[in-house]
């Protein structure tokens, strides 16, 4: 997963690369391994941004 950011006056952006591409083993869902863990995480980031 890549995260970018940028900022502007205006409006935060973020950029999420390879949402469900299961099959490179890039994907954003969750799964048996981590749960939810990946969602968390960008969701706290994104949040804390607000």
């Amino acid at each position: 997963m890549v995260l970018f950011r940028q900022r502007s006056a205006q409006k935060d952006i973020v950029f999420i690369k390879s949402w469900n591409e299961q099959a490179t083993g890039h994907y954003l869902k969750p799964d048996q391994r981590w749960g939810h863990a990946c969602l968390a995480a960008i969701h706290c980031a994104v949040m804390e941004e607000a």
